[in-house]
């Protein structure tokens, strides 16, 4: 992996964290002032590594640039204002792996550094399964097979008690407030990869019993690392397209018509704007994971009111 980064608007500390990143997960680093620059790179290189260009949101010119002279390539783009506030012509930028956030203040960066470290190691090791790529050393996550309503209660129940278990004897209402938060959050996704992404229960109320076989049972994974509570969705459709779920990211999408669509994406916007990150990986026709990940140090409103990020990652 090379990872060739155009950001001239950036402090000097920032593209160092970039490059200490980039370093840690195997890859090479490379600093651009321009497309001619950016070419002789992958020239000098040879096509058949694996360039992602970093650049912000405040350069899509250059994005455009880069996309017309290297078709295969993937890209982050650093925000610096939310997703949904993007021109729709950035957000649906084909190239584009990652939409992520740039640190709010210098003393974030080493937060920072091993988020951005999780994405990069996706990139370079071709491995996008799985919620344990998210979450920091020792986190162990527990997984929950769903076949039928009783299996989604019992995972939720579990979900809320471990919750519940990590405020004891501490700010219990603002755990309680987080444990109602991704309850929600994963009954939503779970209904999804039920009623939307089962082709067999298309059409169906969402609010009806289910049994699913063995090939249709949902995975419900979630684990948390002293920062980050992350939860994981997964069914055995892979069905997900890229810009079906950037179409619910549309600010300017009438809920309306987000409403009479049929693919699950509101229940994606309803997810994407309560967390703090959100990751979407498909293998079509075998599976999609959604994976959120809360952050524990802050109170809601406060998340709310953050810049979060969104990755989508389709295998081959």
């Amino acid at each position: 992996m090379h990872v060739i980064c155009y950001l001239p608007e950036q402090s000097r500390a920032l593209i160092n964290d970039l490059a200490t990143a980039v370093n840690a997960t195997g890859g090479r680093f490379d600093v651009s002032e321009n497309i001619e620059s950016c070419e002789a790179i992958v020239v000098e290189q040879g096509l058949g590594r694996t360039f992602v260009f970093v650049t912000t949101d405040l350069n899509f010119e250059f994005l455009k640039q880069v996309e017309q002279k290297f078709s295969n390539c993937s890209s982050i783009v650093l925000l610096n204002k939310q997703l949904i506030d993007q021109p729709t012509e950035l957000r649906y930028s084909p190239s584009v792996v990652s939409f992520f956030p740039l640190p709010s203040t210098q003393k974030h960066s080493g937060y920072w550094i091993s988020e951005l470290m999780c994405l990069f190691l996706k990139i370079n090791e071709r491995s996008i399964f799985g919620l344990d790529k998210l979450l920091a050393f020792p986190a162990r996550p527990v997984s929950y097979l769903v076949f039928n309503d009783a299996d989604k209660r019992n995972a939720l129940n579990a979900l809320k008690r471990q919750v519940m278990g990590l405020g004891e004897n501490l700010a219990k209402i603002r755990f309680e407030e987080y444990a109602s938060r991704l309850e929600m959050m994963v009954d939503e996704l779970v209904l999804n990869a039920v009623f939307n992404a089962n082709p067999s229960f298309r059409g169906r109320q969402r609010g009806n019993e289910f049994s699913l076989t063995n090939e249709e049972s949902v995975l419900v994974s979630w684990g948390f690392d002293g920062k980050y509570f992350g939860f994981s969705v997964v069914d055995r459709f892979g069905l997900l397209e890229r810009n079906i779920v950037l179409n619910y990211l549309d600010k300017t999408l009438p809920k309306e018509s987000v409403l009479l669509r049929s693919s699950g994406g509101m229940g994606l916007r309803f997810v994407f704007e309560r967390v703090s990150h959100l990751h979407v990986n498909v293998s079509p026709s075998r599976q999609t994971e959604i994976v959120g990940l809360l952050c524990f140090e802050k109170r809601l409103r406060d998340i709310d009111s953050q810049m979060r990020s969104f990755s989508f990652f389709k295998s081959n």
